[in-house]
């Protein structure tokens, strides 16, 4: 019995090439890659030797990010840190405020961190983030914003200041 099973996983190790099944991309949410006998991938370039072609969901897929962004202190789009995100994509209202608009896609979540920026000499660094944007944020209803980023001090008892942080965001 136990031969059987290992002759019959040898010949279906040969009917696939030893390296597995070759499928092919038939979406514009797929990319293509190639995998060779150890499970290792490399972007497809029109050709993958011996190696498989396989399927690669990356728009479909809720884990993936959609886009991510570094923003500089003062609010700054530092695009050699950032994908999918532009300068038409953000603008900033001032005092720690963000917006984001006009992304290609519908965010669902994001993910904010805040640059480090030195001691905070007893305040309290924040940062925060909704997903839409309400009417009472500075980003305002009228220029369509999709996420909202609030970056501040809190000083314990006091009203919190809007700080122009640089923070660290990730969009899915």
């Amino acid at each position: 019995m136990r031969k059987r099973i290992l002759v019959a996983m040898a010949l279906f190790a040969v009917a696939m090439g030893g390296a597995g099944v070759a499928l092919a991309a038939t979406a514009p949410s797929t990319v293509k890659a190639c995998a060779n006998q150890y499970g290792n991938l490399r972007l497809y370039n029109g050709t993958c030797g011996s190696n498989t072609v396989v399927r690669l969901v990356t728009s479909v897929h809720p884990g993936l990010p959609r886009a991510y962004a570094k923003i500089d202190n003062g609010g700054t789009l530092d695009t050699a840190r950032s994908w999918n995100v532009s300068a038409a994509n953000f603008y900033t209202t001032g005092n720690g405020s963000y917006c984001f608009r006009n992304l290609n896609f519908t965010p669902k979540h994001a993910q904010v961190s805040l640059e480090f920026w030195g001691p905070a000499n007893g305040d309290l660094p924040v940062i925060t983030m909704s997903i839409p944007p309400n009417a009472n944020t500075d980003c305002g209803l009228a220029s369509l914003p999709q996420i909202y980023v609030f970056t501040g001090l809190v000083d314990p008892g006091v009203f919190t200041d809007g700080v122009p942080f640089g923070f660290y965001i990730t969009i899915y």
